[in-house]
C-alpha cells in the first residue's frame, strides 16, 4: 500500500468532506448504495447487540436498526464531523399529534479508533463495516479487535469495492469527473480512488480473514463483482 493512511490524516480528511459525503455517495452510486447495504444486512442473522464500524454518517447503522428494531446498536467512527451528521440523521419514533417526535432508542454513536475499541470481549452478535476497512492504517490490529469483541457464533460483515474489473475502473473515472464538478478540493476523493485500487480483492480478503481465525460463511457480489460483501463467522 502506498497511500498515506495515518490516523491523523484520515480523521482530518473525513471531517473535511463530511458535509458533502452523503451527496457525493448518492450521485456517484445513483442511489444504489442504499439497496446494496439493505441486501447485505438481509443476509445476516438476527442479533441483540450490533456494532457498525467506520459508520460515517450512519446509513448502514440506520438500516441495521430498521432490520433489528429491538437490538442495541452502536455506530463507531473516527471522524467527529461524520458522527455529528449521523446523530442528526438518526431516525425518530412516530409521535402523537401535537407532540414532538423523540429520537429512536437503541442507537448509540461513539467516536473511537477501530484498533482500540471500548468494548469487552465477546460483546456483539453482529459487527459490520462498510467501505471503511481499507482506510485503516493498522489493518491487522483492526481485525484483531473485531474478532475480540465478536461473540462466538457471531457474524462479521465486510462490504466494499470488489473485483478490479472494467466496471470498477469505470467507477473510478466517474468519481473523479463528478468530484471535479461538485467539489472544490478533490484530494480526498483522489485518495479514496487510490485506496480502493490498492486494496485486496475479495478472494484475498477472505484468506486474510481466515488467517485471523474468522470462518467463511457467505459472499455476495453486486455489479459483476465490482462491489462485494463477505460474511464471516467466529
Amino acid at each position: 500500500m502506498t497511500v498515506d493512511k495515518s490516523p491523523e490524516k484520515i480523521q482530518k480528511m473525513f471531517d473535511t468532506i463530511s458535509d458533502k459525503y452523503d451527496f457525493m455517495n448518492n450521485i456517484m452510486s445513483f442511489g444504489t448504495h442504499f439497496l446494496i447495504k439493505k441486501d447485505c444486512v438481509n443476509q445476516l442473522k438476527s442479533g441483540e447487540k450490533i456494532l457498525d464500524l467506520c459508520c460515517g454518517t450512519g446509513d448502514l447503522t440506520r438500516i441495521l436498526k430498521e432490520k433489528h428494531p429491538n437490538a442495541e446498536i452502536f455506530g463507531v467512527d473516527f471522524s467527529e464531523k461524520m458522527l455529528e451528521i449521523a446523530k442528526r440523521k438518526a431516525p425518530t419514533l412516530p409521535s402523537p399529534v401535537g407532540r414532538v417526535s423523540e429520537r429512536q432508542e437503541g442507537v448509540k454513536y461513539l467516536q473511537s479508533n477501530i484498533t482500540n475499541l471500548p468494548f469487552e470481549d465477546n460483546s456483539f452478535d453482529i459487527i459490520t463495516i462498510g467501505f471503511g476497512l481499507r482506510n485503516i492504517e493498522n489493518f491487522d490490529d483492526a481485525l484483531s479487535e473485531i474478532y475480540r469483541v465478536l461473540k462466538k457464533d457471531g457474524q462479521f460483515m465486510h462490504l466494499d469495492f470488489g473485483e478490479k474489473n472494467f466496471l470498477n475502473k469505470m467507477f473510478d473515472k466517474i468519481i473523479l469527473n463528478l468530484v471535479n464538478i461538485f467539489m472544490k478540493n478533490n484530494e480526498a476523493y483522489s485518495y479514496l480512488v487510490k485506496s480502493k485500487q490498492e486494496f485486496f480483492a475479495p478472494d484475498e480478503l477472505i484468506k486474510i480473514f481466515e488467517q485471523k481465525e474468522f470462518k467463511f460463511l457467505k459472499r455476495k457480489d453486486y455489479f459483476l463483482g465490482a462491489i462485494s460483501c463477505q460474511i464471516m463467522g467466529k
